[in-house]
């Protein structure tokens, strides 16, 4: 990713700054995952682990998430402003500064 680009099933694609990535980390041949290298843990900002749902949970998530409705979202921020904000985290950082609430 530092590249600011990606390979998808041969196709090279430019990315945009700042960027988004949201990666799985699913079972191979549901026999369990392999850990990331110490290396690459630092890449992601955090780790959700999901267990299973129960039945009654299921059938809302299909309920939910099943439909021909479709909800119009709006943007909660913008490429510009994020990029401020990444600027001026890594500034804190290299100026050792950081917040204590």
């Amino acid at each position: 990713m530092q590249e600011l680009s990606c390979t998808v099933r041969g196709n090279h694609y430019k990315l945009p700054s700042p960027f988004f990535v949201l990666a799985t980390q699913n079972p191979i041949e549901l026999e369990g995952t392999y850990a990331l290298p110490e290396a690459q843990l630092d890449r992601f900002l955090f780790n959700t682990v999901l267990d299973y749902l129960s039945a009654d949970d299921e059938v809302k998530v299909v309920d939910l998430t099943t439909t021909t409705h479709r909800r119009a979202g709006r943007p909660c921020t913008s490429a510009r402003k994020s990029s401020i904000s990444r600027n001026w985290f890594a500034w804190c950082r290299s100026a050792n500064l950081w917040l204590v609430t």
